[in-house]
């Protein structure tokens, strides 16, 4: 399990999913800003259907209007609305590369979301709507 308070995004009977996606060695981490109040009433896997359509598009150069980032660190722990998904690589590495090994990382996490929406498409895995939301719950609430 993770670390208390870096969870990830999914929970499995309750208890929260390694964020690691049990990968060893140096992760960086593609950051999907879809999580948006109009989305907010999809179920996890329309949701993560949705993250993995943004990744998708971004692949085939289709769109820059999905924001996505690749990060040493995943973003959703600070930024309200961001869904992080793990992938192999080094960010570090190579800095004058990194823009080469960009659609490898895409690829990677849209192998993980299709992943993610299958599980949560069984019932298997929910996602932490609570802490995805939590900054258009706080909105609302203040309207």
């Amino acid at each position: 399990m993770a670390q208390e308070g870096m969870q990830g995004m999914f929970t499995r009977d309750g208890a929260y999913i390694d964020e690691r996606c049990d990968i060893e060695g140096p992760i960086v981490w593609v950051n999907v800003f879809v999580a948006t109040p109009e989305n907010r009433d999809k179920t996890d896997a329309e949701f993560m259907d949705l993250v993995a359509e943004a990744i998708h598009a971004r692949i085939a150069k289709k769109t820059h209007r999905v924001s996505i980032s690749i990060t040493p660190e995943p973003m959703h722990h600070r930024v309200m609305g961001c869904l992080s998904l793990p992938t192999r690589g080094n960010y570090w590495a190579f800095p004058q590369f990194r823009h080469l090994f960009f659609d490898a990382f895409l690829r990677d996490a849209l192998d993980l979301a299709l992943f993610y929406q299958a599980e949560c498409a069984e019932g298997n895995v929910q996602i932490d709507r609570e802490r995805l939301f939590r900054f258009f719950h706080l909105r609302s609430d203040a309207f």
